[in-house]
């Protein structure tokens, strides 16, 4: 059974905003920060999000800037995904475009901390908890730290304010270690 037309005109719109929400970003980007820019204003629907991006990897629209193994993967709209964007974009309608622009120009510095300040922590056997910290860029790690702490809270603590104090903390290291 076919498509009909307007699907598959609804599949294209959909990634055309996904080329522009890259574009617009103009850094890589791990999938789910993606999904969450195009879903929550709805201009994606969840379903279609996925599909829409992963065509985009297959006809190398979008590119994968990580090194292999990395844990989340980063994309990065190609050439050939602006010239696609560039050529098409009217579809997008203009009130989309912009509040598209608006949001990201509004949550960009927060998209960069929830995808480049990564923490974890996990239960030693001694009953300790050791605390992972990183500044993670597209391409490397700037910085990884582990904290032993006596307690799950103490770690919990940690792990959840990290994304808030990592410039300060990797400002200060590299203020009094690295440049000394």
């Amino acid at each position: 059974m076919d498509r009909p037309a307007f699907a598959d005109e609804e599949a294209f719109v959909n990634k055309l905003i996904l080329l522009y929400i890259f574009d617009q970003c103009n850094v890589g980007l791990i999938e789910s920060v993606i999904y969450d820019i195009a879903t929550s204003h709805n201009w994606i629907k969840p379903i279609f999000c996925k599909p829409a991006f992963d065509d985009l990897v297959k006809t190398d629209y979008l590119v994968n800037l990580s090194r292999p193994r990395a844990p989340q993967p980063r994309y990065k709209i190609t050439p050939e995904g602006r010239e696609c964007l560039k050529c098409f974009y009217y579809k997008i309608p203009l009130s989309v475009r912009e509040e598209i622009a608006a949001y990201i120009k509004e949550n960009i510095i927060s998209f960069r901390k929830q995808q480049d300040y990564v923490s974890d922590y996990y239960r030693n056997e001694d009953g300790s908890y050791t605390v992972l910290l990183k500044i993670v860029d597209d391409t490397s790690t700037w910085m990884e730290l582990k904290l032993k702490v006596d307690s799950r809270a103490k770690a919990k603590w940690i792990f959840k304010t990290w994304r808030d104090k990592a410039v300060e903390v990797y400002g200060f290291l590299s203020e009094n270690v690295i440049e000394n």
